[in-house]
């Protein structure tokens, strides 16, 4: 009886210890474990859209794990399809040779990327014209020369070049810089090559009208030009000029002359600057004087975005200025 009695108390036990929770809690869900990331994609960029011949520019690879988002990548191996076009060191420099193209390829781990370089031809920064003036009588033809030359002042050949006159009554210019003058009067020859303007003075014989007239060969009306504004001018008086000043709004244009008449009563100046904070329609001014005070202007409208313009006076793109005393140029 008394075994009965313990067998019953220990079978109460056991059921209350399970209904209590006894033994432990269940088993929580397992956490998925994200998978370690994978290089997967290599990508090369440059810094640039294109390497000029004879510079360098630096290749970056950069990776993608098997879900697209970044990963570091170990020390490239670089490669080249063309050394001739463009050459890569083992640090990932591109160093232009010759234009074209080239596709430059960097491995990484087994995994490859790449991406072309496009080499193009140094670009031409300045112009030369020889000779920068003329004295001519109506009907005499002169040949003039261009050459073109890069930043550091080295000559490049095979540079396409188009000649332009400011005054074609005056005298003519042909595809080939051989100058005609027929009329008395004063014309500027433009050699543009690259978008670049170098230029000469032609003075066709014959007797100037009073006063200061200032003509602005380079930017033409309306032309669209990008940071950099490129100008040619010259004034021509009965005495000599004294002074010249450009200018584009507030910003101060330095003239270099590129040509004095005999007796200077002709100049000639050619100018670059840099266009900052400036978009739209704007104005290039050149005002001149000379030795009896006599001051000219002229201005152009010409735009540093692609605008279509049209006239601010009685002549299509030129404005009406208050000219002020410009200084002597050195």
């Amino acid at each position: 009886m008394r075994l009965a009695t313990h067998l019953a108390r220990a079978a109460a036990g056991a059921l209350l210890f399970v209904h209590c929770g006894g033994g432990g809690s269940p088993d929580k869900p397992t956490e998925p474990v994200a998978p370690v990331p994978v290089l997967t994609t290599v990508t090369v960029s440059f810094s640039a859209a294109t390497v000029q011949v004879g510079q360098a520019d630096t290749a970056r690879a950069d990776g993608l794990d098997q879900r697209g988002a970044p990963i570091s990548v170990g020390t490239a191996a670089w490669t080249t399809s063309a050394s001739d076009i463009a050459t890569v060191s083992a640090s990932g420099v591109i160093t232009g040779v010759a234009p074209g193209e080239a596709i430059i390829v960097a491995s990484v781990d087994g995994k490859q990327g790449q991406a072309t370089v496009i080499v193009v031809p140094v670009a031409v920064t300045t112009v030369v014209v020889s000779p920068t003036g003329w004295a001519a009588e109506p009907g005499q033809t002169l040949q003039l020369s261009a050459t073109t030359q890069d930043a550091a002042g080295n000559f490049l050949t095979g540079r396409a070049v188009t000649w332009s006159s400011t005054q074609p009554s005056v005298a003519t210019v042909s595809a080939t810089g051989l100058v005609a003058a027929r009329v008395p009067g004063t014309a500027i020859i433009v050699a543009t090559s690259e978008g670049q303007p170098g230029a000469a003075v032609v003075t066709v014989a014959g007797e100037l009208p009073g006063g200061v007239a200032v003509s602005i060969a380079t930017p033409a009306t309306g032309a669209v030009v990008g940071d950099t504004l490129s100008l040619v001018a010259s004034a021509s008086s009965s005495v000599p000029i004294s002074g010249a000043i450009a200018s584009v709004g507030s910003q101060q244009l330095p003239l270099t002359r590129i040509h004095v008449g005999p007796t200077g009563v002709i100049e000639a100046w050619i100018g670059k600057m840099i266009l900052i904070g400036a978009f739209g329609t704007l104005h290039v001014v050149v005002i001149a004087t000379d030795a009896h005070d006599a001051i000219g202007v002229d201005s152009v409208e010409f735009v540093r975005t692609k605008i279509v313009l049209g006239g601010s006076s009685t002549i299509p793109g030129r404005k009406a200025l208050s000219p002020s005393r410009p200084p002597r140029i050195p």
